[in-house]
């Protein structure tokens, strides 16, 4: 892989940007994006990955069109081990959310405490 090729300008969030103005408006445009669209093509439907994860990298070889739903994967935060509330490491699934079970319990019997 090639190296990357970092850029030294302005950064939202870690990522590269640069602004332009547009009709008296001033826009925030990501520059890896923009070296997408000036070097490969148009800009795909879903997000750009960046497969070395400098976020400031504007390299296009190391962009990668993903879906939506495989960056969201990819960027995941890992649950975490144990409640930052009560310590229990029992986690219960509901749907897309992690619960703590025992957190849980607590707030159902508080709230048949104050029905």
């Amino acid at each position: 892989m090639q190296d990357c090729v970092i850029w030294n300008g302005s950064r939202h969030r870690g990522y590269a940007v640069f602004f332009v103005y547009e009709s008296g408006r001033r826009r925030r445009v990501k520059a890896h994006r923009e070296a997408w669209r000036l070097l490969v093509g148009p800009l795909p439907e879903g997000p750009l990955h960046h497969l070395c994860e400098q976020k400031d990298c504007v390299n296009v070889f190391h962009l990668s069109p993903v879906t939506l739903a495989q960056h969201n994967t990819i960027h995941a935060p890992g649950p975490p081990e144990v409640c930052a509330r009560c310590g229990a490491s029992d986690w219960e699934q509901n749907g897309p959310h992690r619960r703590c079970r025992p957190c849980r319990n607590a707030r159902r019997r508080e709230r048949r405490k104050l029905s």
